[in-house]
């Protein structure tokens, strides 16, 4: 009785695996970073301090090797990558390919928390007509993940303070409408001049 209990037992194991799937094997990347001066110079291999998936929190920094890691499981990661003389970056990276490049931008610094060197943008607007609506301004890193934000005085002028070196695209804002962009390389000593009969 016994044995025709196990013999049944195992008939019905086995009818209820028929047509069940096997779960898909995990798909698996190579992430690949590559670190540049906030004037895009090549900064060599960086230091990965932290490659953390924000799912299941596995931190998978110790894979890299030469700035490129493989069999990185699709998903999403926070990343802290670094270089000696220059301020750690830290971002959100998604890998859901089989080759992801990742490109940091690093500031001049250290990971002290010392001071960094920051300099002003300034300038003009040209060909702004009287009462026309608030003028934005939006300076963006081309290396980097530095952005800041301005407003166009009342007088077409403009001062973004705070700004570290590099080179940045600076674009003004009118409503819905970009009017004017422009690349601008910080430090500058000449004031920078947007003419908005050029914009969109």
């Amino acid at each position: 009785m016994k044995v025709s209990y196990l013999f049944l037992s195992t008939i019905l194991v086995a009818i209820s695996m028929l047509g069940q799937t096997p779960p898909p094997s995990q798909k698996m990347a190579t992430v690949h970073v590559r670190i540049v001066s906030f004037v895009g110079e090549d900064l060599g291999s960086p230091r990965i301090r932290r490659f953390q998936s924000l799912t299941t929190g596995q931190d998978l920094a110790s894979r890299f090797q030469n700035g490129a890691a493989s069999n990185v499981p699709f998903g999403e990661y926070r990343i802290d990558a670094s270089q000696t003389g220059f301020s750690s970056a830290q971002r959100n990276v998604s890998v859901y390919q089989n080759e992801v490049w990742v490109i940091l931008g690093l500031d001049v610094g250290t990971n002290d928390g010392g001071p960094l060197p920051v300099h002003q943008v300034a300038g003009s607007i040209k060909n702004v007509g009287s009462q026309e609506p608030t003028i934005w301004l939006k300076l963006v890193s081309i290396h980097t993940g530095f952005i800041a934000n301005g407003k166009v005085s009342d007088d077409g002028n403009f001062t973004i303070a705070g700004i570290p070196a590099g080179v940045y695209v600076l674009i003004a804002v009118q409503e819905a409408k970009v009017r004017a962009m422009k690349v601008v390389s910080v430090p500058t000593a000449d004031s920078i001049s947007l003419d908005l009969s050029q914009g969109q």
